[in-house]
């Protein structure tokens, strides 16, 4: 009986999250997408870094108000990264689609620009997950940061 459950959960997480993107607010969307298949109806995104068209789902996974801190811009030799810490409740949110789906791509979506992709099973280690891209991009890097510290603090009203 647990197993039905688990399966039926799933499944209801892929229901509401397999939509396409569409915004139906003035504001753009900004948290942690599902990606999905790209089709004629689901709108193609450019992730920022790359270029490359990525489709996410309608709604995000986990939303600012899930966003605990969000690290500052750090050097590493030839790389820039930042760490966003989840909230407990956003962390389970992530552990729970990761046991269902632990080769699900997610993205980083920042008023409504890709700006990272990931594998869900990534954020196994911790409630933190690191953001890293080449020096070369620290200017993006800083002004992502800027941008999800301003939507965390706007999400805690």
């Amino acid at each position: 009986m647990p197993r039905i459950r688990t399966v039926m959960s799933i499944a209801i997480w892929l229901i509401l999250l397999a939509s396409p993107f569409e915004t139906h607010a003035d504001e753009p969307v900004t948290g942690i997408f599902l990606t999905v298949e790209c089709r004629k109806d689901v709108p193609k995104r450019r992730e920022m870094l790359t270029g490359k068209a990525i489709c996410v789902t309608q709604s995000p996974i986990i939303y600012p108000k899930e966003f605990e801190t969000i690290g500052k811009v750090t050097d590493i030799g030839l790389n820039v990264y930042f760490e966003v810490k989840f909230t407990k409740p956003g962390y389970e949110t992530l552990l729970k689609l990761t046991k269902g789906m632990p080769d699900a791509r997610m993205a980083l979506v920042v008023n409504d620009e890709v700006f990272a992709l990931f594998k869900s099973s990534d954020v196994l280690q911790g409630r933190t997950c690191r953001f890293q891209t080449f020096v070369k991009n620290k200017e993006i890097m800083e002004d992502v940061q800027r941008q999800l510290v301003s939507a965390m603090a706007a999400a805690a009203g």
